[in-house]
Formats: C-alpha cells, sequence, structure tokens
C-alpha cells in the first residue's frame, strides 16, 4: 500500500501596507493560491528614508514630529490588526512582521531571513516616466530577491 507523501509547507511573504494593492495581492493569495499547509508571513516596512528626524540644535525631537511618530504607530498597530483579523477569518496561518528599512530591501532580506519558498506582492501600477525615474518596490523586489516573486498587477 503506498502511503501519501506529506505535503510541503510553503513559506509565502506578502509585503502589506494600506494600499488597495496589498489588499488585491492578499485576496488573489486566499482565492488563488492558498493551500492548507501554508505559512504566510505578512510583513509591513517602515521605510527609514522616510523617517528622517528632525531634531532642534539642542538634540531634542519636536512635539510636531513625536505627533507624527506616534499617529504612524497607531496606523501600524491598526494594519496589523485589519491583517491579523483577515488571515483569522481565511483560517490562515499567518504573522505579521514590522521592520524598518529600505522597502524592497527589506522585503528581499526578509524572505531571506524567514526562509520562504515565493514573494507575492501587489504592484503599484506606477506609469512608465515615474517608474523610470522613481524605481518601485515591487520592481526592485523582482530583480534581487533570492526566490520566485508573483507581483499581481492592479485591477
Amino acid at each position: 500500500m503506498a502511503s501519501e507523501e506529506p505535503k510541503k509547507v510553503r513559506r509565502i511573504l506578502l509585503p502589506i501596507d494600506s494600499s488597495k494593492h496589498s489588499e488585491d495581492a492578499f485576496e488573489w493569495y486566499v482565492n488563488n493560491m492558498h493551500h492548507e499547509e501554508d505559512e504566510l508571513i505578512l510583513v509591513h516596512v517602515l521605510d527609514s528614508a522616510a523617517i528622517q528626524t528632525r531634531v532642534s540644535s539642542h538634540g531634542l525631537v519636536d512635539d510636531e514630529f513625536k505627533n507624527e511618530m506616534n499617529k504612524g504607530l497607531k496606523e501600524v498597530k491598526a494594519l496589523e490588526e485589519k491583517y491579523k483579523t483577515k488571515a483569522e477569518t481565511a483560517s490562515l496561518k499567518a504573522k505579521i512582521e514590522v521592520r524598518g528599512g529600505k522597502p524592497g530591501e527589506t522585503i528581499c532580506q526578509c524572505s531571506k531571513d524567514e526562509h520562504c519558498d515565493l514573494i507575492l506582492m501587489g504592484s503599484r501600477g506606477l506609469g512608465s516616466i515615474r517608474r523610470t525615474i522613481l524605481g518601485s518596490v515591487s520592481d526592485y523586489v523582482l530583480h534581487h530577491a533570492h526566490v520566485p516573486t508573483i507581483i499581481i498587477p492592479k485591477k
């Protein structure tokens, strides 16, 4: 009698932010790719270049910056809760990571750290001129990741 081989656990990295593109990628995964054995790692990257501290001449952080940071932390917590609920509703084995750094580099590093088999992410849908000038996170990941990467186009 032939025994069934255990199914391989796939570790899938799905970068998230507050955009519709992230939601679309999450929904695409749930509807088209999810297997019961999968482990989903949802990562949110706080862009270190965007977090530039404004420091007074005395080396103190001003109140406006503190308020912005507090607001940002609340938004991150809300994002975590939103995706935690989505994952639970879809009965996914998922964990959420929050990391700081350059988004593309950090996503690629997270996929290595977490021993992921695949990266699945949404596309911002930048126009060709803007993409040429600015680049895009999905473009960076597509060309620098050590694992296969699926980019879900904007709807």
